[in-house]
């Protein structure tokens, strides 16, 4: 077993949130007092807030929630892989499509170089993060998923409702935020050919406790921690998203973006209010958000004219 692979068994002894002593911890998994150290500095490293009390022990400054792939597995009928460690959830699964069932789900509990839209990456505190992608096929063209991303922004959204978390809401195309700062982003990729078998990887990381990582973040950001003061059960919080998103799928997969449209904007934050458009070559574009139209793409009312943009390159903020 690997130092990394120690560690996280360290982490799950430690994740009842109570004070461990070293040498418990040492025998128990049967190293020194001194890998026992060594491993608790890997974990910090990793963004896990550790005590560390004289006479007492180690103890976690937050219980944590680590998911467990056996209880995710009996509850979903596709295959599902669940990892202490990783790079990407959806590099993992571009690198083995055709291996891969429809439905197939993975997750971890530390993604190390996670990818976002426009190439973005970035990395989250362990368990401070719930980074997951779904497998799905389609017989068509990429036309057809046009829409796609806001179909799966409305997916999670909703389900973080139904848990009870209050002023959730979608900024344009795929962002999920609460109240003015981020919670949550999607990536959508995909793979096939004209009249062939569609491969998409839908990948959503959503923020549990980011702690320390935030300030590394140059937006406005929150997690699910500052909207509830219950602990959060990453494993219920994925099977609940797992639900919304593979019904949505469905739905959308039968009737297009239609039956999403008057969804998408009900939780709309910036629906009616005047932003900009700022594009990859530096020009911005003013007006005032009105929905978007049958395809996902945002309508902008600029002086009474209506212009619709595609996602592309472009970033919306407010004005």
């Amino acid at each position: 077993m690997q130092s990394h692979d120690k560690a996280f068994v360290l982490l799950h002894r430690l994740s009842d949130g109570h004070f461990h002593s070293g040498q418990v911890l040492a025998d128990a998994l049967g190293v020194s007092r001194t890998s026992i150290a060594s491993y608790i500095h890997q974990l910090q490293a990793m963004a896990v807030d550790i005590y560390s009390v004289k006479g007492r022990g180690y103890c976690l400054a937050h219980p944590i929630s680590l998911l467990d792939e056996t209880l995710l597995q009996s509850k979903v009928k596709a295959p599902v892989h669940v990892f202490s460690e990783m790079d990407s959830t959806n590099s993992w699964m571009m690198h083995r499509l055709e291996q891969l069932e429809h439905g197939e789900l993975v997750s971890c509990d530390y993604q190390s170089a996670g990818r976002g839209r426009r190439g973005r990456s970035f990395a989250s505190a362990v368990a401070g993060q719930l980074p997951f992608s779904l497998h799905w096929t389609f017989e068509g063209g990429f036309e057809s998923m046009q829409g796609l991303s806001l179909v799966v922004g409305i997916a999670v959204a909703e389900a973080l409702k139904q848990l009870g978390f209050e002023h959730i809401g979608l900024k344009w195309p795929n962002d999920i935020y609460a109240g003015y700062a981020k919670l949550a982003g999607i990536l959508i990729e995909m793979n096939g050919q004209p009249q062939q078998l569609l491969h998409i990887v839908a990948g959503i990381g959503l923020n549990i406790r980011l702690g320390e990582v935030r300030d590394s973040i140059d937006q406005p950001v929150t997690d699910l921690s500052q909207l509830s003061e219950s602990f959060i059960d990453r494993n219920t919080l994925l099977l609940t998203c797992y639900q919304h998103l593979m019904q949505a799928y469905e739905q959308f997969c039968q009737s297009g973006l239609a039956p999403f449209i008057e969804r998408w904007n009900q939780l709309d934050i910036f629906h009616g209010e005047s932003v900009k458009l700022i594009f990859s070559d530096g020009h911005v574009v003013n007006g005032k958000v009105n929905g978007i139209d049958s395809q996902g793409k945002l309508l902008l009312n600029q002086l009474g004219n209506l212009r619709s943009f595609d996602a592309g390159e472009v970033s919306l903020r407010p004005q």
